[in-house]
């Protein structure tokens, strides 16, 4: 499943960049997220709390073209995503549009939609977080 969301962000390119991953930043903007656990350089395991339960999701930063582009995949659970944020000037801050790949273990009777609105509401909640900062 492949999909493509925008927004544009009130700030500068580097500083979004930069947010996008600070793992030291990261739980006051990623909604039930408890902690980050460092790997190495390049991974880390999220840590989300999730009915009472912790919850640990791979993060891998693939690639970074600083302050343009940062490729990061996510696994839990048989379900890998990839995450693709490119930034870019703009005449009201940065734009920033993020194309997403899912691959799953199992076959998921999810609709699209679903995904792009949790999608478009994690974006909305990092724009929010770098534009009161």
């Amino acid at each position: 499943m492949k999909y493509q969301c925008s927004t544009v962000i009130n700030n500068q390119i580097e500083n979004v960049a930069n947010l996008i991953i600070n793992h030291e930043q990261m739980p006051k903007w990623e909604q039930g997220l408890v902690r980050v656990d460092l790997i190495d350089d390049h991974s880390a395991n999220l840590i989300f709390m999730h009915n009472g339960q912790e919850v640990v999701m791979k993060e891998t930063i693939e690639s970074i073209l600083f302050p343009n582009t940062v490729a990061i995949i996510y696994e839990l659970n048989g379900t890998w995503n990839r995450c693709i944020n490119h930034f870019s000037k703009h005449d009201k801050g940065v734009l920033w549009v993020m194309d997403c790949e899912f691959r799953f273990k199992e076959n998921v009777d999810i609709p699209i939609e679903k995904f792009i609105k949790k999608t478009e509401a994690s974006m909305e909640t990092f724009k929010t977080f770098v534009e009161t900062r």
